[in-house]
């Protein structure tokens, strides 16, 4: 296990690659096979603030107080590990990796994620380590903010239905269960916040490669990135 404050683990070096795009477009378990592939760093930035969300919510924390979730930001201890080869999430030493996923969070995530006070801490960080290279970044603003100069960057996207239905399946894996409809109206009121919030709002970064996978299957949209990803000198 290891720090955000600190390189989480040995990989090879190499190049960047970024993964952005809307919840639900497939771009976390894409990014976690492609780091496995290319033996890279895998950088789950949306972990990160939805940590930090978790973090406020259990110290009922007021989200239009952008100094106390600094604050939070700056003292919530967030670690990553992989127990049995499924990406685990700490907090506080606690593994919060099905806690932070919950309808609660992402309802609350957005003042959080928008913050310029929270971002202009944890940028520097996940900056830091992708400084070596030999790193998958995925979140929402990994190749226009946090990694503008990667080697590879990929803005994938799918149909608000496809990503409704694909969150479904998530929650209920997780034992918790609720309507398609009402997961749609929360996709697209995340959509919306992170397109017009004044900091790092979610766009399609320059020279990213765009990949539809509302009708791809999982093996080909990694096979894709993984063969781009070579063509720009990944091993």
């Amino acid at each position: 296990m290891g720090s955000f404050n600190g390189v989480i683990e040995t990989r090879a070096r190499g190049i960047i690659i970024t993964i952005d795009g809307p919840a639900g477009s497939g771009k976390s378990s894409t990014a976690k096979r492609v780091a496995q592939l290319l033996s890279y760093l895998y950088l789950d930035s949306g972990a990160i603030y939805r940590a930090v969300t978790l973090q406020a919510l259990r110290l009922d924390a007021h989200f239009s107080d952008e100094e106390a979730l600094e604050e939070i930001a700056k003292t919530a201890r967030i670690e990553f590990g992989n127990r049995d080869g499924i990406h685990t999430v700490y907090l506080q030493g606690e593994d919060v990796t099905e806690q932070i996923r919950c309808p609660e969070v992402t309802r609350a995530i957005a003042p959080v994620a928008s913050s310029p006070r929270v971002r202009a801490l944890l940028i520097p960080k996940q900056r830091a380590l992708g400084a070596e290279g030999g790193i998958v970044a995925e979140g929402r603003d990994m190749g226009s903010v946090v990694f503008p100069d990667a080697e590879l960057k990929i803005y994938m996207v799918a149909s608000i239905r496809t990503r409704s239905r694909r969150r479904m399946r998530d929650m209920e894996t997780m034992g918790k269960m609720e309507p398609l409809s009402r997961i749609e109206r929360d996709i697209e009121q995340r959509d919306y916040s992170d397109r017009i919030r004044a900091v790092s709002p979610l766009v399609k970064p320059k020279n990213a490669l765009m990949i539809d996978t509302s009708e791809m299957s999982f093996e080909d949209q990694v096979d894709i990135i993984v063969t781009k990803a070579r063509e720009r000198g990944a091993l």
